[in-house]
């Protein structure tokens, strides 16, 4: 990466902000990547993962990821003012039509349990492509599990030793 600055960069050792990077001197590689993914995916039924959730400055992110056979790649992060089932709906179109992928290939199409995902298959998307399948992602509800079993867990560990400082500042 130093040899990258050093070449591309003729800041005098200032690495130049996120958007001046992206704009100026990634931006290529980023291009022949989209490509690279447009022609894995174009015209190939699919299946998508869709999840939204919030970045580090609370705002809507919502990540969109294709699979077809082996190939699992997050084709699309988009950032969203409202997040609901026609926001959710518009995007996937965007990113269907931008993919070359037409309403009739996507087969699976996985999401976590919110209302307005649900409203989004069974209201937008069901009505337009029929072979959609929707199968639920329960990552959330399993992280939860993992969240509530590593607090009891440690928990539990805080109260024996607890206890063993007890007995032991009892016997002294």
């Amino acid at each position: 990466m130093l040899s990258f600055f050093k070449k591309y960069l003729k800041e005098e050792g200032v690495i130049p902000k996120a958007p001046t990077l992206q704009q100026i001197y990634f931006s290529s590689i980023f291009k022949k990547h989209v490509v690279s993914l447009k022609l894995l995916f174009d015209s190939m039924p699919i299946s998508i993962i869709m999840n939204e959730s919030l970045d580090n400055c609370a705002c809507n992110v919502v990540n969109t990821i294709f699979v077809y056979y082996y190939y699992t790649k997050l084709v699309f992060i988009d950032f969203l003012n409202i997040v609901n089932n026609s926001t959710i709906g518009q995007t996937l179109f965007y990113i269907l039509t931008n993919y070359n992928i037409s309403f009739n290939k996507p087969i699976l199409f996985l999401f976590d349990s919110a209302a307005y995902m649900k409203k989004c298959y069974r209201e937008v998307l069901k009505s337009i492509m029929i072979q959609l399948i929707h199968v639920l992602y329960c990552a959330h509800i399993l992280n939860l599990i993992k969240y509530v079993y590593l607090i009891s867990k440690i928990a539990i560990l805080n109260i024996i030793h607890f206890d063993h400082f007890i007995i032991y500042f009892l016997l002294t």
